[in-house]
């Protein structure tokens, strides 16, 4: 008899536990939860049935009018265990039963007061709750913490999830259940609340958007805005996508590219590569302007089987057919042929967005980068500019408003977030290709640098607008390189006189309107280039090495073209002709040829101080004359064999530059002539009027020169610029230091 009674006793509480765990499964995990739904969409249910089904519950009626006892209202505030609770919305009382009433079961949500609360939070944190909790059933330590992220607004973004569905339950049981029309409103604001706090948790998302979306239905509300979200596979359709696209489709109204979009993106049947998680704006934004480009939201086929619905509350305690609420909505679940179609649009685009894509992977950190930036589809580039991009956009805009000078090392520095770098025509190219993408050129490129880029170098913004400057970029002409060089010479000499400069910047702007051989965009770009020539002197220790490598008739062109320019404005200046000097000098060219091209022009009026020039050079030794007129000129720059042997030995690759010259680069080279090493010797010993033998050699030394030696140099080049010496050695050296000013 005992054992009998034994038996039967583990029948009923087998049966309770599978009753138990039968009604809360599907909400164990976060995982398990996508494939399960709050909704039971059955054509033939109806809330007879469901009451028929559970015998033991007690009428709704009675549900409603103990929920209306213990129901504490928004804004009423209530001390439970000496922790005050201002905002209300929570059930709090000893009896609240839930739909089925069998075993005498209270809800999730009733906070009873009768049950302990611990005084302090002591290891409650390490405590976690299941989604099915019940305020019963957890510790008086997990009561003590509830109460408190209650208390302080239910705000905390970092409190368990589960503290977040036991106060849901609640409001769940008092809009669906018990349809409260008086409470309907601040539930539904504060379901919005908790899903902009808690959104990101998908149960959270799940669970709370349905009951948002039919919570605004029963309150004859506007639904709210539904947002497209890329998740995880999907076993149906949600309940209130169903309904949002079936009332569309009901009332004949057109499907935007929104609509199309999250039935697609929410449908169970679909396929999404990485590119298309990994960067969900950038995706949902090109397959909107896709899909706008075609007319697919005109014409569906609206299913001939409509939705009828059962809200499975959260909780597990009640169930509400809602059936009546939407009137013969079609179901949308069954119609696959309009998703299929935009699969098709999908694939291309996770296509476009496959490089992108990588990049991101591959640098997590570089997503505003200008190079992220460069591999977005056209379409999304003003929309998707990032806040570093606006940034140097802006930045650009106001120093070319301003006309401000620019270096290298700070383009570099801002556009790709470079320190510390060695500047090659590379890094050069890219700068320049990084400025194109942002609507903007600039001036030098590459190929028109003579020597290496230096950090200090100014550069001019230009707007990017015209095509053709790439081929001037990628493959300029001859012409355009000729005449690139005449410009580079006459600024050369230009920047000499520093009170003439504007006049003669002018002279040169004017000349390249005379250029007929050029295209527009090749004139375009020449008149940035004489613009960026003002700000920017031209590295003439760079030009002295190229031009001392040229051959004999490279040199003689270029010598032309020197002296053209110099006498193209009807008069040459006494530093004009300095100047014309240390270009036919640094060439291996005679002077007195100079002189005599000089002479040789028609129309040119010699500057007072050209005779004691003209006596000078006539005392040196005639080896060769140079002669010199504008058809000599015309000649030569016609010739295309001299023409490309001079363009290919002074706008070589300066990249293959030797060591030492990338160390001058980075230096002022204040003597023309002289190269770094003779350049600052010479600085420090103008320091001092009068240097012993020992203080020198110990300077040479640093400078790892020869003593003897850079005297000579150095006495050498100013005979040849100024006619005397700038160190005396005899005894202690002594500086002229007035001969240098």
């Amino acid at each position: 008899m005992d054992i009998f009674i034994w038996v039967i006793l583990s029948i009923i509480i087998l049966n309770i536990v599978l009753n138990y765990f039968s009604k809360n499964l599907d909400r164990t995990s976060n995982t398990m939860e996508e494939d399960l739904t709050t909704f039971i969409i059955d054509k033939s249910s109806n809330q007879q049935e469901l009451d028929t089904q559970y015998p033991n519950k007690i009428t709704l009626n009675q549900l409603k009018i103990e929920g209306n006892k213990c129901w504490i209202p928004k804004g009423a505030p209530i001390t439970i265990s000496g922790i005050t609770i201002n905002n209300g919305m929570i059930y709090f009382g000893e009896k609240l039963h839930t739909q089925n009433a069998l075993y005498s079961r209270q809800d999730n949500c009733l906070i009873n007061p009768k049950l302990k609360v611990a005084v302090n939070n002591i290891e409650y944190d390490s405590e976690t709750l299941p989604y099915w909790s019940s305020y019963s059933d957890i510790s008086p330590q997990a009561r003590y913490k509830y109460l408190i992220w209650l208390s302080k607004g239910a705000k905390d973004p970092n409190i368990d999830i589960g503290y977040v569905f036991l106060y849901f339950y609640g409001l769940e049981r008092r809009l669906f259940l018990e349809q409260s029309e008086n409470d309907a409103d601040n539930i539904i604001d504060e379901i919005k609340r908790l899903i902009t706090i808690y959104g990101n948790n998908n149960s959270v998302n799940r669970y709370l958007s349905n009951a948002l979306f039919l919570g605004e239905i029963i309150a004859h509300k506007k639904p709210s805005f539904l947002e497209i979200k890329i998740n995880g596979y999907k076993r149906e359709i949600p309940i209130y996508i169903k309904i949002y696209i079936g009332t569309k489709l009901k009332n004949n109204i057109k499907l935007d590219s929104h609509d199309l979009l999250l039935w697609f993106c929410n449908h169970p049947d679909i396929f999404l590569r990485t590119p298309a998680t990994r960067l969900r704006n950038e995706f949902i934004a090109l397959m909107k302007i896709r899909i706008n480009n075609l007319d697919y939201g005109s014409n569906i086929l609206v299913p001939k089987k409509n939705l009828h619905i059962i809200y499975k509350s959260c909780s597990g305690s009640f169930t509400v057919d809602l059936s009546s609420i939407i009137n013969d909505i079609p179901d949308i679940s069954y119609t696959n042929s309009l998703t299929q179609k935009i699969q098709i649009i999908a694939n291309s685009v996770m296509n476009e967005l496959e490089n992108l894509s990588r990049f991101i992977g591959r640098n997590p950190d570089s997503i505003d980068s200008i190079k992220a930036f460069s591999l977005l589809p056209f379409e999304l580039q003003e929309d998707y500019c990032t806040d570093n991009i606006k940034a140097i956009k802006a930045w650009i805009l106001e120093n070319y408003n301003k006309q401000n000078n620019i270096t290298f090392f700070e383009i570099a520095t801002k556009i790709l977030n470079l320190n510390n770098i060695k500047i090659t025509s590379s890094l050069h190219k890219e700068i320049c290709q990084s400025l194109k993408i942002l609507g903007w050129d600039m001036v030098p490129y590459p190929n028109e640098i003579i020597g290496l880029v230096k950090p200090e170098m100014r550069i001019l913004f230009i707007p990017y607008n015209d095509q053709n400057d790439d081929q001037i970029n990628i493959s300029p002409s001859e012409n355009y390189m000729l005449t690139l060089i005449e410009l580079t010479l006459g600024s050369y000499i230009a920047h000499v006189d520093k009170n003439s400069l504007p006049q003669q910047i002018e002279y040169l702007l004017e000349r390249i309107e005379k250029f007929n051989h050029l295209s527009t965009s090749e004139k375009n770009r020449l008149y940035f280039y004489v613009k960026w020539l003002k700000i920017q002197e031209i590295d003439f220790t760079a030009l002295i090495r190229k031009l001392k490598n040229l051959d004999e008739d490279s040199k003689i062109t270029s010598a032309n073209i020197a002296v053209a320019v110099a006498s193209s404005k009807g008069q040459i200046l006494p530093d004009e002709i300095k100047a014309l000097e240390t270009i036919y000098k640094s060439m291996g060219l005679d002077k007195q040829a100079l002189f005599s091209s000089i002479h040789s022009l028609d129309k040119i009026s010699i500057h007072e101080g050209i005779e004691s020039y003209r006596q000078k050079i006539n005392s040196y030794s005639v080896n060769s004359i140079v002669c010199l007129d504008s058809n000599q000129i015309a000649l030569t720059l016609q010739d295309t064999a001299k023409a490309s042997t001079l363009l290919a030995n002074i706008f070589g690759d300066n990249d293959e530059i030797i060591e030492e010259e990338n160390e001058i680069c980075e230096e002022n080279i204040l003597f023309v002539g002289l190269n770094i090493k003779e350049n600052n010797l010479l600085q420090e010993l103008l320091t001092k009027t009068e240097w012993s033998h020992y203080e020198y050699n110990e300077l040479a030394n640093k400078h790892k020169m020869m003593p003897d030696g850079a005297i000579e140099t150095i006495n050498e080049w100013a005979f040849e610029v100024y006619g005397e010496p700038v160190i005396e050695n005899d005894g202690n050296l002594i500086i002229n230091k007035n001969l240098i000013k």
